[in-house]
């Protein structure tokens, strides 16, 4: 796996509510939610190859350790979790933390709007 974000309501009068996305080194794309069937599709080699350059590049930065980023909700409505598979091994950032945003850059990458 290349990366895996989470995503899931924290009010725990709702209904079970999450998200799920990930991406495999083969370019399997996989969506998941509460509820429903996932959904698994094969995204171009060109945006694979543009994942795989993006964290080439971030390689060294997403393998430091992890800061808040200022601003960020102490208490999110959602629990987000994202892991993303460097070249030293698994990275785990939390909503709020700096490498958190790695999950969403690659996304951008691997799916068009």
């Amino acid at each position: 796996m290349i990366f895996e974000q989470r995503v899931a309501a924290s009010d725990p009068s709702a209904e079970p509510a999450w998200e799920s996305w990930q991406l495999y080194d083969s370019g399997r794309f996989v969506y998941a939610r509460a509820g429903a069937e996932p959904t698994q599709r094969r995204i171009e080699t060109a945006r694979l190859q543009a994942v795989h350059a993006w964290l080439y590049a971030h390689d060294t930065e997403l393998q430091q350790q992890p800061a808040s980023t200022p601003g960020a909700p102490a208490l999110p409505p959602s629990m987000a979790m994202c892991q993303v598979h460097t070249s030293r091994g698994l990275m785990l950032a939390a909503f709020g933390e700096l490498h958190y945003e790695a999950c969403e850059e690659l996304k951008k990458l691997a799916i068009p709007e």
